[in-house]
């Protein structure tokens, strides 16, 4: 058994510390989420479509509220982008975001339906196709996006996964491949939590990366959600 100094007990106890405030302020957006008015989206966003739930949407809108990020990653352009743009426009300090999609036709459609909202915040879209890389001794779909083109040279706050969809791999090299664009405390979430696929991909990112981060499925929501914290952002995973 390894025996840690009275400095590594210090960094695990700050790091323990941080983390639970950070937890804490998801708490509050949580509680928050539901007075959020989402009356702006036409047509009305709805629990079954493929773009993220309305309750998802009013999380993303709270955790803006709370967190104050200064910089925003998305991994699946659309309603969330504006969702994500609306809640910053007023923000203080200001906040950038980054929308990323591997699909330049998709891309291309939401960012025509950003400019037509004429939102007050800095997105950046970027289409970067997915490509293999190895991550944990498994081939797994990432994003060739450039790192010098996002919106933001800050690490990044919030994170939101909403892709690759399932047929072209899912989502577990995602979360692999931002690490080293994180800070500790930054927030993850995954959508789509719910499904069997997704619920293997969060299981994969613990026993890949330990302590590194801290998964919770957070409740009621209809498609599930995800979120997760990193302690740890330049952890190295094993290709």
């Amino acid at each position: 058994m390894k025996i840690l100094d009275q400095a590594e007990q210090r960094k695990i106890s700050k790091h323990d510390a941080a983390v639970a405030t950070v937890w804490d302020t998801v708490h509050h957006a949580l509680v928050d989420a539901a007075g959020v008015d989402l009356s702006w989206i036409q047509p009305p966003p709805r629990d079954n479509s493929w773009t993220l739930a309305p309750d998802a949407l009013r999380l993303l809108v709270s955790l803006v509220t709370h967190v104050r990020p200064r910089h925003i990653l998305e991994f699946g352009s659309g309603l969330s982008t504006r969702v994500l743009a609306w809640a910053c426009a007023e923000s203080q300090p200001s906040c950038r975001v980054t929308s990323i999609d591997h699909d330049p036709e998709y891309s291309q459609i939401a960012q025509k339906q950003f400019a037509a909202c004429r939102l007050n915040c800095h997105v950046k879209f970027q289409i970067a196709p997915l490509v293999a890389r190895t991550y944990a001794g498994k081939l797994l779909p990432t994003y060739h996006f450039r790192r010098g083109q996002f919106a933001s040279q800050r690490p990044v706050d919030l994170v939101l996964i909403d892709g690759p969809v399932w047929p072209l791999g899912g989502r577990e090299g995602t979360l692999y491949q931002i690490l080293e664009l994180t800070r500790p405390g930054t927030i993850v979430l995954l959508d789509d939590a719910s499904r069997k696929e997704e619920a293997g991909v969060l299981a994969n990112w613990q026993a890949v990366l330990g302590d590194a981060i801290e998964i919770r499925l957070l409740p009621n929501f209809v498609k599930g959600l995800a979120a997760i914290i990193v302690r740890e952002p330049h952890i190295l995973v094993k290709r």
